[in-house]
């Protein structure tokens, strides 16, 4: 749901000297500790640096998205992840680069649902996005399913919403804070009224 998926995946994409896979690793270490502790700044720079002599490196790009999608500014936050799909092959087999593609595109449908921005909203987007995220998650990761019902309910299809985000809580731990966050959203949804962003 609201927050991006930030699940932490391995960087080795071409890298094929052993020297440069480690100098690429720790500058992207670095990175991800930085922007995990909130300074973005520095994370940002970091990532820069490493698409500078590596600008194929799909997961520097996602992280990238989620610095600027922590620091509200979703126009570069779908810049960066929409980039970040256009270096690799959608009919990738690797497990590592397959979460990442499915983490991305829930963070894009995400943000396509539930922008205030006239030029990000767009739900069928949305629900494209929302929907391969869960093809390839295997159907049964709830926050990529609340995210798909908040997409289904942004299109109006209110009664698909409300089944995609039943499937979600059915799936959620009971006790965690998304459960409940995931609950308000199927309230909404059986009065046929999509979620928004505050």
């Amino acid at each position: 749901g609201g927050q991006p998926d930030t699940d932490t995946v391995q960087i080795d994409e071409g890298l094929e000297d052993p020297k440069d896979f480690i100098e690429i690793y720790l500058l992207y270490s670095r990175a991800l500790y930085e922007w995990g502790r909130g300074d973005w700044g520095t994370a940002r720079a970091r990532c820069l640096k490493i698409l500078d002599e590596r600008p194929d490196t799909f997961h520097v790009r996602f992280l990238l998205g989620n610095i600027a999608f922590d620091q509200g500014n979703h126009k570069d936050a779908v810049a960066h992840y929409s980039s970040g799909l256009s270096v690799i092959s959608s009919a990738t087999t690797d497990r590592a680069l397959n979460q990442g593609i499915y983490l991305v595109c829930n963070n894009l449908a995400w943000i396509h649902a539930t922008s205030q921005d006239p030029e990000l909203y767009d739900t069928e987007r949305a629900v494209r996005f929302a929907e391969e995220a869960n093809r390839r998650s295997g159907g049964n990761d709830a926050g990529i399913l609340d995210t798909l019902a908040v997409a289904q309910a942004a299109a109006g299809n209110f009664e698909q919403a409300v089944e995609t985000v039943t499937r979600a809580i059915e799936l959620s731990d009971p006790r965690a804070k998304s459960t409940a966050e995931i609950r308000k959203h199927l309230h909404l949804f059986q009065q046929s009224k999509p979620y928004q962003n505050e």
